[in-house]
């Protein structure tokens, strides 16, 4: 018999420890999560509102303004069969993934990634459809164009409620992050020639 959500993992703020609760039986294990996850989200917004008075004046990687952060389970193309924990933090112009919880001003201005938002598109939201559990496990997708090309990343959300804040901070960033810029140059190719628009 297949055990679906009977285990919990709980990870260290340096992302270097786990612990898994195995508990007897689907509601013990919703009732863990549940008074879990309400104390984390909390503690979430004290953190956020922390974070935002430590760096109002450095800012948080370039950017001047979070508005919002919070642990996901992440991975990319490449990592097709592992999910990790990320700390995605969004900022008035960036998308910025951290490996771990920054300690210090220093650490907060070198994420592991920054991805601007103006470059980023939310793709997919809601069940995975490839997902045995279909329904069950809560995705988004983002893609991002790089000077390398497109990357794509694929986050889970723990709840339904995450994941429409999720979704909604990030395309809210990216519309924000368009009206800010006044003026955009781009080069192309028009007929044989290079011009730049």
């Amino acid at each position: 018999m297949l055990e679906i959500n009977l285990q919990l993992e709980l990870h260290s703020p340096d992302a270097r420890h786990t612990v898994v609760l195995r508990c007897p039986d689907q509601p013990s294990a919703l009732s863990w999560f549940s008074a879990m996850h309400s104390v984390t989200s909390t503690l979430a917004q004290q953190a956020l509102a922390e974070v935002i008075q430590n760096t109002a004046r450095t800012g948080v990687a370039g950017s001047k303004e979070i508005r919002h952060l919070g642990w996901l389970a992440g991975k990319t193309e490449s990592e097709k069969e592992s999910w990790r924990p990320v700390l995605v933090v969004v900022t008035e112009k960036d998308l910025l993934l951290y490996d771990s919880l920054p300690r210090g001003k220093e650490a907060w201005q070198s994420p592991a990634h920054t991805y601007p938002l103006l470059a980023t598109r939310l793709v997919h939201s809601g069940p995975d459809r490839g997902s045995p559990h279909s329904g069950t496990e809560l995705f988004f997708a983002t893609r991002t164009g790089t000077r390398l090309g497109i990357e794509t990343h694929l986050f889970r959300a723990e709840t339904t409620k995450d994941l429409s804040m999720w979704t909604r901070h990030i395309v809210n960033g990216c519309h924000a992050s368009a009206e800010m810029i006044k003026e955009v140059t781009t080069s192309c190719l028009y007929g044989v020639r290079n011009a730049g628009w």
